[in-house]
């Protein structure tokens, strides 16, 4: 919550840089000061819709592994020999793990551009998050592709040793904004 006015100074710097102007730590600071309240609001508005979303599907999610530990009698009763329910709870709990795991992907997926509208436009935090959840869903293939790329590069960046995300991370920041600016017409703002 408190890094969203940090990522909009980032923003606003890749935006100026792809665009071919020059930016550097004064702009960042600037565009932190002006849009700093939009940033924490969009952010705040973005978890509070992702947990709305996240926390009913992952209770639906988990009510077969829940009422399956509950009322199979695996936690009272003896077993029969050769047989291990755990095996079943330990399925099931990786099924739903994954499931909700691919669903909060998506989620998120259609906040990835907030902070770049609300860096590139004086809009407020409503606007941001409505644009970039309406370009998401009318583009979902091309984000989807965008954020696999992605994902590919920071988790490379992590397998080593956590010091390549010091690379990676503003790296993804870069291609987000590359593709904001390629889309920018697309964004119903």
């Amino acid at each position: 919550l408190f890094r969203s006015p940090i990522i909009i100074g980032v923003c606003h710097v890749y935006l100026a840089e792809v665009r071919g102007g020059q930016s550097d730590f004064a702009a960042a600071f600037e565009a932190l000061k002006v849009k700093y309240f939009t940033a924490f609001k969009a952010t705040a508005l973005s978890e509070i819709i992702i947990g709305a979303i996240a926390i009913p599907l992952g209770a639906i999610i988990a009510w077969p592994l829940i009422s399956y530990i509950l009322f199979s009698g695996i936690l009272w009763e003896a077993q029969a020999s050769g047989e291990n329910p755990w095996e079943h709870v330990l399925r099931t709990f990786m099924s739903s793990l994954i499931t909700v795991l691919i669903i909060g992907t998506i989620v998120r997926m259609c906040f990835m551009f907030v902070f770049f509208v609300i860096a590139d436009e004086q809009v407020g935090a409503r606007k941001a998050v409505w644009a970039s959840v309406k370009f998401v869903i009318h583009n979902f293939l091309e984000v989807l592709a965008i954020t696999l790329t992605s994902s590919v590069i920071i988790v490379s960046g992590a397998l080593l040793l956590g010091v390549g995300i010091l690379f990676t991370i503003p790296l993804y920041y870069f291609i987000l904004a590359c593709y904001y600016v390629a889309r920018r017409s697309h964004f119903e703002i």
